[in-house]
C-alpha cells in the first residue's frame, strides 16, 4: 500500500534562523549556524563551540509562554515551530480572520 504525505504548514526553530524564511534564506547566503557556545560556561571542554538558537524569547511565539516555564529548551523550540506551521498551514483563522491559538 502507496501512502502519500503532504505537508500543509511548516515552521521551524534552529541556529540558522527562527522562521522558515530566516533559516532559507540564510542556507542560499552559506551561512553557519555554529559560533562560540554562549549558552553555559564551555571553558571545561575540549570543543568551545556549538550550533545554538540565539536570541529565542518563547513569548516572541506562542501566546502563553507561562505554560511551558518548566519545560526544556528542545520543547519550546517545538512549540514554537509548530505554531508556526498551524499559522504557515492556516490553521488558526476562522471565517471572520479572528486568530485561534491551538498548539501553544
Amino acid at each position: 500500500m502507496r501512502r502519500r504525505v503532504v505537508i500543509t504548514g511548516m515552521g521551524a526553530i534552529t541556529p540558522l534562523g527562527q522562521t522558515v524564511q530566516e533559516m532559507f534564506q540564510a542556507q542560499l547566503e552559506g551561512r553557519s549556524g555554529v559560533s562560540w557556545t554562549t549558552l553555559f560556561n564551555a571553558s571545561r571542554f575540549p570543543t568551545k563551540f556549538a550550533a545554538e538558537v540565539k536570541n529565542f524569547n518563547l513569548a516572541d511565539h506562542v501566546r502563553d509562554p507561562g505554560r511551558w516555564v518548566n519545560s526544556g529548551a528542545n520543547s519550546r523550540f517545538a512549540a514554537a515551530a509548530a505554531q508556526h506551521a498551524l499559522q504557515d498551514a492556516g490553521l488558526l483563522e476562522d471565517g471572520d480572520g479572528h486568530q485561534h491559538v491551538v498548539a501553544a
